[in-house]
């Protein structure tokens, strides 16, 4: 699950470790042995596809003249327009080519190579190579059996960490992380890299741990709305009975996204349509979303990311306001 908030009077002390933990896994490989992929080279490549769809595509959306820029607590942002047949035009941007910690938004990956690795109906036991002791869920007892689909709704609705690490254990340790970062690489991801299923700060600080930038995971979210229509289902979903493999009601998973218990998310007094996305927080990350949603233009929908924001839900609907207000859509 994610790690609760600390006490406001830690924040000085949170900060501080924070900024110093992050300085050293951007800037010191020898210590996290965290690689730069290039992501100045993703970025052009994002960019000057942006622009060569904008002088091909007259119908997306365009900026109005007045228009500022969000004003958000995120230390990192993007939202983006999606065309139906895959145009991609970046609405608003900051920072989104730094590598940041993502927290439990890695678990869209985790998913992504669960789907691709098992079958959905396979039994999996939960024993003590799964049941985490100190990030665990509490949530299932050892000896206790689930079909993966179950596991996958307990990963990606309540962001349980006991379900990813069975994932992990299932396919294997090594092989799993490696097809993490394969298919990261599959999907021309330059500045993303993964050590873990689950997205938890390293305990050692001489571990790496899982980064990417909100263009990689623009990118991500793309291919699970394009690619996996199961995962993007589960990730809408504001609740879950998860069951055991003999039909066993076994808990409720709440979901960590709390815009989908609201009608917050609207442009021009029509709601936008959650169609799915993923939280993360950890003290490392601070709070994270990846949200996508529909669009005030039929011709496609929206993908709004915050990263290491003070509040996620407050700055994707700040986002999403300023994107529904900054853009002329028909």
């Amino acid at each position: 699950m994610e790690t609760p908030e600390k006490n406001r009077g830690n924040l000085s002390l949170e900060k501080g470790i924070f900024a110093f933990l992050l300085i050293l896994a951007m800037a010191a490989p020898a210590l996290y042995s965290v690689k730069n992929f290039g992501q100045k080279l993703s970025a052009a490549s994002l960019l000057a596809k942006t622009n060569k769809q904008e002088t091909s595509n007259s119908w997306l959306p365009v900026k109005k003249e007045n228009a500022g820029a969000p004003e958000l607590s995120s230390l990192s942002y993007l939202s983006a327009f999606i065309g139906n047949v895959g145009e991609v035009k970046i609405l608003a941007e900051k920072n989104a080519y730094d590598q940041l910690p993502i927290a439990s938004v890695t678990k869209l990956m985790t998913a992504m190579v669960a789907a691709d690795s098992l079958d959905m109906e396979q039994i999996i036991t939960m024993d003590s190579r799964n049941i985490l002791k100190e990030e665990g869920s509490k949530r299932f007892n050892a000896g206790t059996k689930f079909k993966a689909k179950e596991l996958l709704h307990a990963m990606l609705v309540e962001s349980n960490n006991d379900a990813a690490a069975a994932f992990m254990e299932e396919v294997g340790k090594t092989k799993f992380i490696e097809q993490m970062n394969l298919k990261a690489k599959q999907l021309n991801l330059l500045s993303t890299y993964f050590n873990n299923p689950v997205g938890l700060d390293p305990k050692d600080i001489r571990d790496e741990l899982n980064y990417s930038t909100a263009a990689d995971l623009l990118a991500i979210a793309k291919e699970v709305k394009e690619n996996y229509p199961q995962i993007l289902e589960i990730t809408s979903l504001p609740e879950y009975n998860v069951h055991n493999s003999d039909g066993w009601f076994n808990h409720v998973a709440v979901s960590t996204d709390k815009l989908l218990a609201s009608n917050e998310l609207a442009c021009d007094g029509a709601p936008l349509k959650i169609l799915g996305g993923k939280t993360g927080s950890t003290d490392l990350a601070k709070k994270n979303l990846v949200l996508i949603t529909g669009s005030p233009n039929p011709e496609g929908y929206l993908i709004n990311i915050v990263l290491s924001s003070d509040d996620n839900f407050e700055d994707t609907k700040k986002l999403a306001r300023w994107m529904c207000e900054s853009y002329q859509w028909r």
